[in-house]
Formats: C-alpha cells, sequence, structure tokens
C-alpha cells in the first residue's frame, strides 16, 4: 500500500474511546495553538438501568480525575482539561455494581 493512500489525519490530535457496554468513556489529548496541550474526557451512560456510569482518567503526570454520568442521561458529562498543558494518558469506564472496560492508553498529541 502506497502511503499516499492513506487517510489523511488532523495532526496532534489522539482520540480513543472504552466501551462497557452500551456505556462508554472518551478522551482526547491535542494541542491548541491558544493554550499548548489540552485534553478532553467525557462519560456517557446509554442503559436505562437506574446505575451511575464513572470514567477514570489519569494524566502523564498522575493526576487521577474522576467523571459521573447520571442514570441514562441524554447527554454525556465531559469536562476540559484547557490550558493546564495536562494530557490523559490512560482511563477506563465502570458501571456500579457492573465490573470495568479494559485501561485504554492514549499517546500525547504533538505540537
Amino acid at each position: 500500500m502506497l502511503l499516499g493512500s492513506l487517510p489523511a489525519t488532523t495532526a496532534g490530535t489522539v482520540s480513543k474511546r472504552a466501551d462497557h457496554g452500551w456505556d462508554y468513556a472518551i478522551a482526547s489529548n491535542y494541542y491548541s495553538w491558544e493554550y499548548g496541550h489540552e485534553s478532553s474526557v467525557s462519560v456517557c451512560d446509554k442503559e436505562p438501568d437506574n446505575s451511575y456510569v464513572w470514567g477514570y482518567f489519569t494524566t502523564f503526570d498522575g493526576e487521577k480525575i474522576s467523571l459521573r454520568n447520571d442514570y441514562w442521561a441524554s447527554n454525556c458529562a465531559s469536562r476540559s482539561l484547557r490550558g493546564s498543558g495536562k494530557q490523559i494518558r490512560s482511563f477506563y469506564v465502570c458501571e456500579d455494581g457492573d465490573g470495568c472496560s479494559a485501561t485504554v492508553y492514549l499517546d500525547r498529541a504533538s505540537d
């Protein structure tokens, strides 16, 4: 396969998703000219089972961040780490009483 036939990607953005049943968490590392290295995280509860869904995120410098989405919410809970220079290294999603996904690892976004 020729390199020229590969699809174009947005430079400086790395994004992955962790799935647990219908529920999921997403983490994105990116570079912004205004703020430098940034991240955004979200967690989504998509099962009508009256259980909370949690996303657990760890930055490259070891900071732990948790984010909860309530009971089959129509919108995902999200948070941006704007201007912090922090990027997400690993994350997973859990549902109360129903276990967790595998841990997903992210690379740093480039400038």
